[in-house]
């Protein structure tokens, strides 16, 4: 059994990003998005991972170019898909994949 709750993704956010939003906006697609998205070291995120970063970006946030104290519930949804819900998920698909029935 597996569980999360629809906001886990603001803890990180109440922290981490929100305080310093300037900074955060400035650096996603080149740093932030890539870390969290594929482990990219700081500095070395790849093309690819850094386009990926901003359609993940533009996806959660719409219209908007930047995240926003408007896109507040965007941010939380994307840290929670991320960090909560697809390591659950995919831990789900595993097991049910692998074990013994």
């Amino acid at each position: 059994m597996a569980g999360n709750t629809k906001d886990d993704g603001g803890f990180f956010l109440s922290f981490l990003y929100w305080k310093n939003l300037e900074a955060f906006n400035a650096n996603f697609t080149a740093i932030y998005g890539p870390q969290l998205m594929f482990s990219a070291p700081v500095g070395e995120a790849t093309e690819e991972e850094m386009t990926k970063a901003e359609l993940v970006k533009r996806f959660f946030i719409g219209g908007y170019q930047n995240f926003t104290a408007d896109t507040k519930q965007a941010m939380i949804d994307l840290y929670s898909d991320l960090l909560f819900f697809f390591p659950a998920y995919k831990s789900m698909q595993l097991h049910a994949r692998y074990s013994i029935t």
